[in-house]
């Protein structure tokens, strides 16, 4: 992803050496993974990409059940969704400076961040069981 590629290019220029990128990461490592994490990096497409649907990322899940801030692009679905709710930052590369993650990042409120991820997680129950209640009436409908 050039995105990615472009925040690497970004600690490589500024010395910055307490930066890893992972990538993608199996449920076994999860745990692992989630204890030393501060900020998941999820650079999804745009509104406008070829992928044409708004996707939802596993890691954006998980972001939001083990409360970690998030970091997606400008235009996307989950940039939207993260700024609606205020469980992390949306960054547009060819404007935004990259410092905009060290200033949010420590000017955080970690108790209405923790809210705000408990109402993402109780949203999403909320809308599993509508149609979860959609389903079982179609199925069963006589």
């Amino acid at each position: 992803n050039n995105d990615t590629e472009k925040l690497k290019q970004y600690c490589i220029d500024e010395s910055i050496d307490n930066v890893i990128f992972h990538g993608a990461y199996y449920n076994s490592e999860k745990i692992s993974f989630v204890q030393n994490t501060d900020l998941l990096f999820n650079p999804h497409p745009s509104f406008n990409s070829v992928y044409g649907n708004p996707e939802m990322s596993n890691k954006f899940y998980d972001g939001i059940i083990y409360e970690i801030p998030q970091i997606c692009m400008s235009g996307g679905f989950m940039g939207s969704i993260v700024s609606d709710f205020s469980v992390g930052i949306t960054l547009d590369l060819k404007s935004d400076s990259l410092d905009k993650i060290w200033n949010y990042y420590h000017s955080l409120n970690w108790n209405q961040f923790s809210e705000n991820c408990a109402l993402v997680r109780n949203t999403i129950i909320e809308e599993q069981n509508r149609t979860l209640n959609i389903l079982y009436g179609v199925f069963n409908h006589e």
